[in-house]
């Protein structure tokens, strides 16, 4: 699996269950495995059998809780969070866990003291400061959320997404600038993102570059023709130019 065959080890990792149903490790590689391809109710069953035949084992509860997560069932993740960190000395996974799932479920204030941990806990890591600038975001402090991704570009100069939400919430406090040299950032790192040709085009049109705005909704139009919001925008702005048939063309 480390070289990549994700195959391979799947049809290893279920040979070796059919030889030995008690193999803790199959049953949690295969979890992972289920998880990473985004089967996460496979994944939970599985991760939930190693805990069976394993209670102590932390790893798999860190697993099922991110398997939780992905799945909606916020509460689960949070528990099996917990139980790693009440059965740890310090665990920076777990908190970034269940920071993620508190989040999830709308508990802001928790969300913040479990990422406020990983961030004391791993430093250098840029996704307690992405993750949490999502938490400052919601809480309405969007000057700290932009402190975060700060940090999290310090760490990783080539972060699409930090890039990408920075823009956005330069957007929301008008700085338009500062707004636009992250979007066109986000668009140097990948070319093909329909969402910051988007979000540019808005920034292009708080400018008063309706023409500009209008190439941005194109390109987003090309990427992805099937988001009847963005044929909207640009007819929106082709009609306050006076064109009203491309206004009518991306309204019907």
């Amino acid at each position: 699996y480390e070289l990549g065959n994700t195959q391979q080890a799947l049809a290893d990792i279920q040979e070796a269950v059919i030889h030995d149903p008690t193999l803790v490790e199959a049953y949690l590689y295969q979890g992972f495995a289920d998880a990473q391809r985004g089967n996460t109710e496979a994944a939970i069953i599985n991760l939930t059998e190693a805990i069976r035949l394993n209670p102590d084992d932390l790893n798999a509860y860190i697993l099922r809780g991110f398997a939780y997560d992905r799945a909606g069932d916020f509460q689960a993740a949070i528990n099996d969070f917990t139980y790693v960190i009440q059965n740890t000395r310090a665990s920076a996974i777990a908190h970034l866990g269940r920071g993620a799932a508190y989040y999830h479920q709308g508990n802001l204030e928790a969300a913040e003291r479990d990422l406020d941990t990983a961030v004391r806990y791993i430093p250098g890591s840029v996704t307690p400061y992405y993750n949490r600038s999502f938490v400052y975001a919601a809480q309405g402090r969007p000057r700290r959320a932009i402190g975060d991704l700060n940090e999290a570009i310090q760490r990783d100069p080539e972060f699409f997404a930090a890039y990408l939400n920075r823009g956005v919430l330069y957007t929301n406090v008008e700085d338009y600038p500062a707004a636009l040299s992250d979007l066109n950032k986000a668009l140097e790192l990948q070319p093909n993102s329909a969402l910051a040709y988007r979000y540019r085009a808005d920034v292009q049109l708080a400018l008063g570059d309706e023409r500009a705005a209008i190439a941005d909704y194109s390109a987003a139009i090309a990427l992805n023709p099937n988001d009847a919001e963005l044929y909207k925008l640009r007819g929106d702005v082709r009609q306050e130019r006076g064109d009203i048939s491309g206004a009518l063309a991306d309204y019907n």
